[in-house]
C-alpha cells in the first residue's frame, strides 16, 4: 500500500474504544450494586457516558484529504511593503519550482509569509515587520518541489512523521539550517504555534530529495530555504 492510500484511509477513533470500556465496568459496577442511592451514582455516570458515545464519530477523518485549504491569512497584507524598496517579484516561495537562486522571504514564528523578493535575505529589523513576532526570519529560497498542491493534510504533525521516517541527518548546532516548509494550502493545522516548517537538517540535498519524495506521495508542494537573518520584534 502506498503512503497515500495509506494516509487517505479513515481510522477508527480510539475515544470510542475508550468510551465503551469504562461503560462495561460502570455496568458492571451498576448491576453487582444492591444500595439504591449508589445505584442511581452509577446510573448518572453511565449516562453520561452513553450521551458522550452518541457525540463521538466511530471514524476519524483521513490525514490527506482531497482538495486545498484557504491560506489568505498566511500572507503579509499587500500593503505591508508599499514603501520598502526591495524588488518583490509578485509571487509566492510556492510558485516557482525546480532549483531557486539569489532570491528570498520572510517568514514568522506565527505562521505568516511574505513574496518573494530578488536578491540575497535582507535584515527583517529594517522592514515593516515588527508586528508579526515574536521573530522575524529572512530565508533564502533554495528548492520548491514540481508538484503542485492539490490535496491537504489535516494536521502538520502527518508530514512531520513521514519526514522522521526519511531518516535525514540529526541537526547539528553549526553550519547552515535548511527548512523544510509546507504549502500553507496544503495544510489545515500548521505545527504549533502556527509553523509551516516540517523538518530542519543541515544537509541541503538529502533535504530537497526528501522532499521530492514526499511531495509526490502527498500532493503538496514543498520548500527548502535556508535561515539566513533572525530579528526578534520584543
Amino acid at each position: 500500500m502506498s503512503e497515500r492510500s495509506s494516509l487517505r484511509r479513515q481510522r477508527l477513533n480510539p475515544e470510542v474504544g475508550e468510551i465503551l470500556r469504562v461503560i462495561e465496568k460502570k455496568w458492571a459496577e451498576f448491576s453487582a450494586e444492591k444500595d439504591y442511592t449508589r445505584r442511581r451514582g452509577h446510573a448518572m455516570v453511565f449516562a453520561a457516558l452513553l450521551e458522550q458515545l452518541i457525540d463521538e464519530p466511530q471514524f476519524l477523518p483521513s490525514d490527506l484529504q482531497e482538495g486545498t485549504v484557504d491560506d489568505e491569512r498566511r500572507w503579509f497584507p499587500r500593503d505591508a511593503f508599499d514603501e520598502d524598496p526591495l524588488p518583490f517579484l509578485g509571487e509566492s516561495p510556492f510558485e516557482t519550482t525546480g532549483p531557486a537562486e539569489e532570491c528570498a522571504f520572510f517568514y514568522t514564528d506565527t505562521g505568516v509569509f511574505s513574496h518573494i523578493y530578488s536578491g540575497p535575505a535582507v535584515d527583517p529589523c529594517r522592514r515593516p515587520l515588527i508586528d508579526h513576532g515574536p521573530f522575524v526570519h529572512s530565508y533564502e529560497k533554495r528548492h520548491a518541489t514540481e508538484t503542485e498542491t492539490t490535496m491537504h493534510v489535516t494536521s502538520g504533525e502527518v508530514l512531520k512523521r513521514l519526514f522522521g521516517k526519511k531518516r535525514l541527518p540529526r541537526l547539528r548546532k553549526s553550519g547552515d539550517v535548511h527548512s523544510i516548509f509546507c504549502d500553507p494550502k496544503g495544510c489545515a493545522q500548521p505545527l504549533s504555534p502556527g509553523h509551516f516548517i516540517v523538518k530542519r537538517t543541515n544537509d541541503l540535498q538529502k533535504a530537497i530529495t526528501a522532499a521530492e519524495q514526499i511531495s509526490k506521495e502527498v500532493k503538496i508542494r514543498l520548500v527548502v530555504a535556508t535561515k539566513r537573518i533572525s530579528f526578534c520584534t520584543r
